[in-house]
């Protein structure tokens, strides 16, 4: 294996999620491959090299960015839809590949892995967005470049344009993960596979659960010392500003401002626990979470001083996955700081706002119910979850003990076989 392209991932993002899936895949490439060079095959202006680490303890990898563009310029050579009509004319005289750089250089890429950021492989967030992920991955199966889908969740799709394009993919892909066991058979049916494919349809775990925490260099904190990432009852609690007031976007049918509230007065008030606010998506909007949890921490530190507290520094990925596993017990939005507790044995209740959620979380939960869904029930329902499963902390841990080592065994190979 010489060269390996990854599609749908980035490392100049504030979402940490995506950092985690986009180093954990280059990761797992380089145990696999390790003379095989890597780069990011994405949306850009320019070509950049990223320096990415993807071990604790070793210099960072000068990772590449091939930049390809999504805009109204149609005719520029790096145009995502001119290259798709040059790859096509291609088909009928291959000598133009040579012709263009972007496509001489993903024709002589070996292999082609794509993570569609973790849940952007369909059309819930619009046919756009679903063009911009899928479009790359079209160009891939026209170049015949061999096209990996990694662990990720597939749909789901709701208009018939979104259908088809997810459908020639399924069937262009040599492989296809889904981090949901139980999508297999929608995703076949998706793909109209035949019998002899319908085992390119594989599960296998998130990446997210095979990225290591890194203690950063100072720790910096709002409200608490550092000391008190060794308090054996501190809670962790990620707020997702996204959220805070998308009741009908996501057809929630409770509030999650008010869940968010009554689970800071519960873990505060009835069970005088130290709770530390950890925003996972770093960005300055008001769909970030660094905004909506200084807000939090402001609120409540008269109420509660000394005993609520705030990330106060826009950490890397792995660093904010070691203030995490800190936690005693964490309640979480945003999956991937759900995955970066549950990777680290630490036991998660789970704030769902989709269908992506039950099925990752239950693949190492193992029977142990963990994921409290906004859009069933009552607030004063999904606040009883939360405590319910909050009461079964150590049972969970304990399950997680055992699951969690296997976990990450099946993703050390997870290229073995492709």
């Amino acid at each position: 294996m010489k060269k390996v392209a990854l599609m749908g991932a980035a490392f100049d993002t504030t979402n940490l999620g995506v950092s985690v899936l986009a180093a954990s895949a280059i990761r797992n490439v380089k145990r696999t491959y390790p003379g095989a060079e890597v780069y990011l095959f994405n949306y850009a202006r320019t070509p950049e090299v990223w320096p990415v680490r993807i071990e604790p303890g070793q210099p960072p990898l000068p990772i590449r960015l091939e930049p390809i563009r999504f805009s109204k310029w149609l005719l520029q050579s790096n145009n995502i839809l001119f290259l798709i009509a040059l790859a096509c004319l291609a088909r009928l005289w291959p000598p133009l590949l040579r012709r263009n750089h972007t496509l001489r250089e993903l024709s002589s890429t070996d292999l082609c892995l794509s993570i569609a950021g973790g849940d952007s492989f369909s059309d819930i967030y619009g046919l756009t967005r679903l063009l911009y992920i899928g479009l790359p991955q079209v160009l891939a199966i026209l170049c015949r470049s061999k096209l990996v889908l990694l662990p990720q969740t597939i749909g789901p799709f709701q208009g018939k344009a979104g259908r088809w394009l997810a459908g020639f993919i399924l069937r262009g892909a040599s492989v296809v993960y889904s981090r949901d066991e139980g999508r297999a058979d929608a995703i076949r049916k998706l793909g109209n596979l035949t019998a002899a494919e319908s085992n390119k349809v594989r599960f296998c775990y998130d990446l997210g659960f095979d990225v290591d925490p890194s203690a950063p260099p100072e720790i910096d904190l709002r409200g608490f010392s550092p000391a008190i990432l060794d308090d054996t009852n501190l809670v962790g609690l990620n707020v997702s500003g996204l959220l805070m007031d998308a009741r009908k976007q996501f057809g929630f049918s409770m509030s999650y401002r008010d869940v968010v509230l009554g689970t800071l007065e519960y873990f505060l008030g009835q069970c005088n626990c130290p709770v530390l606010l950890v925003p996972h998506v770093l960005g300055p909007t008001v769909d970030g979470d660094w905004a909506i949890c200084h807000e939090l921490y402001e609120s409540y530190r008269i109420r509660y001083p000394g005993r609520i507290g705030v990330v106060n520094r826009k950490y890397d990925y792995d660093e904010m996955k070691y203030l995490i596993g800190r936690s005693s017990f964490f309640v979480g939005a945003r999956m991937h700081a759900c995955i970066g507790a549950l990777s680290q044995e630490v036991p998660v209740a789970a704030i769902a706002y989709s269908d992506k959620f039950e099925g990752v979380m239950q693949s190492v939960a193992d029977g142990q119910r963990i994921t409290v869904d906004l859009r069933k029930g009552s607030s004063q329902e999904a606040l009883a979850a939360i405590q319910d499963i909050y009461g079964r902390r150590e049972q969970i841990r304990q399950e997680l003990a055992q699951r969690i080592p296997q976990v990450k065994a099946v993703l050390a190979n997870l290229l073995a076989d492709v």
